[in-house]
């Protein structure tokens, strides 16, 4: 989905609503899942893997399975470099499976790294990192500000409109993970990417993985989806830096 010039004068300040509503999605004919969809953009491209480990227990069965973001990243790409602040996670990847594409970095607090202000990228993937953070739009500034030679952002963050919270609440529940500081929607997300001095591209929603077991609540819920792709469990959203 593209935002409409009147949506993005609200999301400027130019235009000021206390009950704005506007579209986010429409029927798609298939439902999109995160990591295939973003193979897609970055294929071929230069890119950097911001967070690109992963809880190390989980590692080994994650490349078993193909579920290893940073291994399908690395094949889908003309080059990717991961960036991660757990040493003991690179040497692990390293060590056991060969994987010598990742530096250990701490992009907020650390000085630029040559390895990337040297080369220009066409994009730089932040999955489920934002989220997490005190002060995203001052996370998303010092990126901006240090390494201008990246040319495209690639967030994804859990979507606040996701089945999962709509059954939830109807159960009087909350469904969250508790390290989680913010829900987005595709407005708030696209805010404070604006106020950090970001244009968006677009944006869309995606299921995290595809379902393994053929099952009838399975494919109802699988047809739901396609029909009110808002309900999908992932919101990716790509910025324009200039």
């Amino acid at each position: 989905m593209k935002l409409t010039k009147t949506t993005i004068d609200y999301l400027k300040g130019n235009k000021f609503s206390n009950a704005y509503s506007y579209p986010i999605s429409h029927p798609e004919k298939e439902v999109l899942y995160r990591m295939d969809y973003i193979e897609k953009l970055v294929e071929n491209k230069h890119i950097l893997h911001l967070g690109c480990t992963d809880h190390i227990p989980l590692i080994k069965e994650k490349i078993s399975k193909n579920l290893w973001f940073h291994k399908r990243l690395t094949q889908a790409s003309a080059t990717c470099l991961g960036i991660d602040i757990d040493a003991e996670a690179i040497r692990y990847v390293n060590e056991e499976f060969n994987f010598s594409n990742i530096i250990e970095h701490n992009i907020v607090l650390d000085s630029p790294r040559q390895e990337i202000t040297s080369k220009n990228w066409d994009y730089m993937i932040l999955g489920e990192i934002v989220e997490h953070l005190s002060n995203p739009c001052e996370f998303l500034k010092s990126i901006k500000e240090k390494y201008p030679t990246i040319k495209r952002l690639i967030i994804t963050v859990p979507n606040a409109f996701c089945f999962a919270n709509i059954l939830s609440s109807f159960r009087h529940n909350e469904f969250i993970n508790t390290d989680h500081k913010f829900w987005f929607t595709p407005f708030t997300l696209a805010k404070i990417s604006i106020i950090a001095g970001y244009n968006v591209e677009s944006f869309c929603f995606a299921q995290t993985l595809p379902r393994t077991k053929k099952t009838w609540k399975g494919s109802i819920k699988e047809m739901l989806l396609r029909k009110k792709p808002a309900y999908r469990d992932t919101l990716i959203m790509v910025l324009i830096n200039e």
